[in-house]
């Protein structure tokens, strides 16, 4: 069988490529296993689980740090943006954008894929740039790390939090850039369409992304309920 595959002058694949990429998935599929085994043979999986955990423990212990100055601090002041509350929205439909994403490469859709990754990717920028207005606005009240200890908390735990977004984005972006890239080549696209690495990839993008939504709406809810109590 020759190693490439021939277009039809109708600009279909024939049944040549159709074959290797049939013979590519049987190849690449792994045997049927327990999820539990599945869970500890993917490294990508474990390591990803052992960082979350780790970001986990860490921002549950500047919260508490953050309570633990509120109330052996007399002076303690804190204020919560006002643009905050929109972010929040922002963020949970990322969430949501994302779980469609997800379901159209499962469903090797790489058309809707890429709109629903590419409305996440907008949504999680203007995320950020809402996140940099409300730390302005935070500036401009006179609340700064120097002259207030509340909310040099909120620049640390949040700045902190728009690290990781960035994060999420860069991968977000190199997965969009190799999307646009295979929809312009359609043998590409049925080949990595039953590329397990990928499917691997993109759930582990998903398992973050929406951690780092949880996050932010566990940190707005803890912000907000120490601005008004």
């Amino acid at each position: 069988m020759h190693s490439y595959c021939v277009l039809s002058t109708n600009n279909r694949l024939t049944d040549n490529c159709i074959i290797k990429a049939v013979e590519k998935k049987r190849i690449t599929e792994r045997p049927a296993q327990r999820p539990i085994e599945v869970f500890f043979s993917d490294k990508q999986t474990v390591t990803l689980y052992a960082l979350l955990t780790a970001l986990t423990t860490f921002f549950l212990a500047t919260t508490a740090a953050f309570l633990y100055t509120r109330f052996t601090n007399p002076n303690f002041q804190f204020h919560l943006p006002t643009i905050f509350h929109a972010n929040t929205a922002i963020i949970l439909a990322s969430s949501f954008t994302m779980v469609f994403a997800q379901k159209a490469q499962q469903e090797d859709h790489e058309r809707g894929y890429l709109q629903a990754m590419g409305v996440t990717f907008l949504l999680g920028c203007a995320f950020l740039a809402f996140q940099i207005v409300g730390w302005t606005e935070t500036h401009l009240l006179g609340n700064t790390i120097k002259t207030n200890n509340g909310n040099a908390y909120l620049f640390l735990i949040s700045g902190l939090h728009f690290l990781h977004v960035v994060g999420g984005l860069g991968v977000m972006a190199v997965s969009l850039f190799k999307s646009y890239r295979r929809l312009k080549d359609p043998v590409q696209e049925l080949l990595f369409s039953v590329d397990p690495a990928r499917k691997t990839r993109i759930r582990l993008l998903a398992t973050y992304w929406h951690f780092v939504d949880v996050l932010w709406v566990y940190l707005y809810v803890f912000f907000l309920v120490n601005a008004f109590v």
